[in-house]
Order: C-alpha cells, then structure tokens, then sequence
C-alpha cells in the first residue's frame, strides 16, 4: 500500500497538538457544521473562553456565542436572535442554526415561487426577516399564503396596479407583489430612493390594496398633498414612519370609501373614492362633505334602519 507523504505529515502535526488544541479543532468544525463562519478574532475570543473555563464542551461554546452578539458580530449577523428564539422555544438548542437556516431558505423558495425576483426573495427573506418571521409565527406556508392573497389582489384589479408602476415608474408584477408584501424592505431594492417615486408608488399600490382605486392623475394629486410630511422623513427611520402612515390612512381611505359610497347612493349622489382618500390625508372640504353625509342618513333614518348611529360610526381617520 503506498504510503501518502502529505497525509503522514498531517498526522504528524496533529499528534504534535495539544489537548486544547485539538478542543479548539472540534469547536470550530462544530460551528462550521452549524453554519456558523467566524472570524479569526472570533475564534481567538472563544480560545480565551475556553481557557478561562477549562470544563465547557463544544455545545457550551455555541451558547456562549449565542449569547454574546456584541462579541461574536458576525455569528450575529448572520443569526440575529437566535438566542431569543431558543428560549422562547421557535428553533431548538442542539440545531438552532440548522433551523433557522431551513427555515430562511423555505420562506426564499415560496417567495421565487410567487413571482419574486431573487433579489428581492434575498431581501424579504434576510436573517432580520427570518427572525422577525419565527417570532411572529409565521411559517412558510403562511408566507405562501401571503403571497397568494398578493396575487389575487393584484389579479383582481385588472392589471392595474402592474400598469400604472410599469407605465408611471417603470416597475414590474413583482416589484408589486414584494411591495405589498413588505413596503418598507421592498422600496429601497425595487426603485430609486427619490422621495416623490416612494410616496407614488406607496400611494397608487395601497390605494388599490384597500379599494380606493386612485388613477394615475389622482396619485399625482394626493401625493403633492403629502409631500412637505414626506420630505421632511429623508432618513431611513423617518421614510418607514412615513410609509408606514401611507398605509394606515389609505386602509382609513378604504374603509370610508366603503361607507360613504353606500351612502351617497342612498342619496342618488354621485361618489368618488378619490374623496375619502383626500379625506385621510386631511383635505378638510372631503372630511366635512363625508361627515355631512353621514348626519344627513343619521337624521333621516334615526336608528330605524340596517344604517344607524352604530353602523356609520367607522374609522374615517378624520
């Protein structure tokens, strides 16, 4: 049998390791086996571990690290949370890493199935997001779902939410779908950080997402009226609080727009729902036109019908 050089003289250096060496071999393999890569400065603060703790075993380390992000910033980068996961019992101890990271690349793979590009799959399936899925509950076949109803609504509008990005913003389905799905992750890979393209976009897909059904012309309105809010939110923390009142006004919008449509036609009044959107955003001649509306059927039917005080008290954001 031939004898191999290279393999004698890797049995030679290993046979010359100390005990804590060959430990600190068997750790690293460990993380490694785990999906957990550290860096040199990493590994040299879990030697330091080791020495000052001579009785750990390689499944102490993978707490220690877990427990310590400040120190072991990579590991935390690439599984932010897992500590709290584990206690909390969403992943289990002796394979946290493994889980999350099956986890993560099921939520990627019914995002692509969806209609999602890679990048933004990438982006809504980020360690940061995986977390925040776990410790929300939300399974894949949750996310899949997600995705579907995305689907539907983007089918039901005729294709009018992909033609208006695609004509007025040059975006396509699937930028719609990542942004209905998470807005705030999705603006930043999908388009420009200009402030007047996120508020469009915010604009025409929520008000399609909550039946407001804006045109094009009237998403140029609405968002001259939230431009000075807007641009005043140029950090990322400020434009996700802004983003963020997009939507909790249009879904008002919507629910309004819903009512008050219902109304007008008790009247035979013709009815807009581009109002109820102005009326969210604080256009006070929309608020007191949908407030008159609904004191005039508060009078007339004075509780005598399906539309009494109870009926019409809805959130108008108003």
């Amino acid at each position: 049998m031939a004898v191999n050089p290279a393999a004698q003289r890797r049995a030679r250096a290993q046979a010359r390791k100390t005990r804590f060496e060959r430990w600190m071999d068997a750790t690293t393999l460990l993380m490694q086996n785990n999906g957990i890569a550290l860096s040199d400065t990493e590994i040299a603060a879990i030697a330091s571990y080791k020495k000052q703790n001579q009785a750990v075993r390689g499944s102490d380390v993978v707490s220690y690290v877990r427990q310590n992000p400040n120190l072991f910033v990579s590991y935390a980068q690439r599984f932010p949370g897992v500590a709290d996961l584990v206690s909390k019992g969403y992943l289990s101890a002796g394979n946290a890493e493994a889980q999350f990271i099956a986890q993560q690349n099921q939520y990627k793979i019914n995002l692509r199935a969806g209609g999602l590009t890679d990048v933004q799959a990438n982006a809504l399936s980020a360690p940061e997001k995986t977390r925040d899925l776990l410790l929300a509950e939300v399974s894949p076949d949750e996310v899949k779902s997600r995705i579907d109803v995305a689907n539907e609504l983007i089918n039901s509008s005729g294709g009018q939410i992909t033609q208006q990005l695609q004509d007025y913003y040059g975006l396509s389905r699937g930028d719609a779908l990542a942004f209905l799905l998470d807005s705030q992750t999705a603006m930043p890979i999908i388009t420009s950080t200009a402030n007047d393209t996120i508020r469009g976009v915010s604009l025409a897909v929520k008000s399609s997402q909550y039946g407001v059904n804006l045109d094009l012309d009237e998403v140029d309105r609405l968002s001259a009226m939230t431009a000075t809010d807007f641009s005043s939110s140029s950090s990322t923390y400020g434009r996700s609080r802004s983003l963020a009142d997009i939507d909790d006004r249009m879904q008002a919008a919507g629910i309004t727009a819903s009512t008050d449509s219902r109304l007008a036609a008790f009247d035979g009044e013709a009815y807009d729902s581009f109002e109820a959107a102005q009326a969210a955003f604080g256009n006070q001649e929309a608020q007191l036109k949908s407030r008159a509306r609904a004191q005039r059927q508060q009078a007339k039917f004075a509780g005598s019908s399906g539309v009494d005080q109870n009926s019409l008290s809805v959130y108008r954001n108003l």
